[in-house]
């Protein structure tokens, strides 16, 4: 439904709407602080109360218009109207703003600050990618990465959170540990999420193409004797 609105806009005002909806990202946050309570707080942020929180990173609706940003950024990639930028530049401008995002205020720091600059940094790669060009993003070990990143993604929080627990909750670790936990935790995540890609993913997908196909086949022969006098 919302690829069917979004190919409905006329190309010339792609980056028009594009904008807009980048704006309603940042607006999240005051949305949020208008309608929802201001306590009990988050423990690491006092100026942030949990429901807050929740709205602008966790609620789906409110995590909506990144998902259509995307939509649009491909959009206007596909019908000609990215401006060719510096990918070096727009890679650089995206570092700086995960530097900068512990700086902001917590609410508009989890989301608002870096939405820009990922919605700019993704077309900025893909036309490399369009125009054949090499980058080490299309490694075979990065695109393996990119394969397992769903599953990564479901696991890392599971895997930092008990993990933590079973170590100690209020336990406490030079820096050097700390280091040394988080790439075990890397490694555990790791192979977790390639178990999950292997074993969970890669047949759900080939049993969906699968009905997928059956499904249209079904839909032609019954087309077909339809058709037939």
């Amino acid at each position: 439904f919302l690829l069917r609105a979004i190919r409905s806009i006329p190309v010339n005002l792609l980056w028009y709407w594009a904008g807009a909806v980048a704006g309603l990202v940042w607006c999240m946050p005051l949305i949020g602080r208008l309608i929802l309570p201001s306590k009990p707080a988050l423990p690491w942020a006092g100026s942030v109360s949990t429901y807050e929180f929740w709205f602008v990173y966790v609620f789906p609706p409110a995590r909506l218009p990144e998902f259509v940003l995307g939509m649009l950024m491909a959009c206007i990639l596909s019908s000609g109207r990215w401006v060719r930028l510096p990918l070096t530049a727009v890679v650089m401008l995206t570092l700086g703003a995960y530097a900068l995002a512990p700086e902001a205020p917590t609410i508009y720091s989890v989301v608002a600050v870096t939405v820009i600059p990922l919605a700019l940094v993704i077309p900025a790669v893909a036309v490399r990618d369009l125009g054949d060009r090499p980058t080490f993003l299309r490694s075979r070990v990065m695109v393996h990465l990119g394969e397992i990143s769903f599953a990564f993604y479901l696991w890392h929080r599971l895997v930092l959170s008990f993990g933590h627990r079973a170590l100690g909750a209020s336990a406490r670790w030079p820096a050097w540990e700390v280091g040394g936990l988080a790439a075990i935790a890397f490694v555990i995540v790791l192979v977790l999420s390639w178990l999950t890609f292997t074993l969970v993913e890669q047949p759900a997908m080939r049993w969906i193409s699968r009905k997928e196909w059956a499904w249209r086949a079904d839909a032609v022969r019954g087309r077909e004797s339809a058709l037939t006098p």
